[in-house]
């Protein structure tokens, strides 16, 4: 949503602040280590062929349990 979605304010976009917040809590144990993207100009195609594969082998190298994918 471009009204009220905007860069000057990462939490409307990436709510890091957010989930820490939330781990604190006890609500789950950890953050992964690193963030995982994809690029948004490739097709389904390539998105699923190469992205998805590629993050989904990071995030088992992580010990990643759960991932919430935010599209920009």
């Amino acid at each position: 949503d471009k009204k009220t979605t905007h860069t000057d304010d990462l939490d409307t976009y990436l709510p890091l602040n957010r989930l820490q917040e939330l781990q604190k809590s006890g609500l789950f144990g950890k953050l992964s280590p690193r963030f995982y993207g994809a690029p948004t100009t490739y097709s389904q195609r390539q998105t699923r062929d190469y992205d998805a594969p590629a993050i989904f082998n990071w995030c088992e190298e992580d010990g990643v349990n759960i991932i919430i994918l935010i599209p920009l």
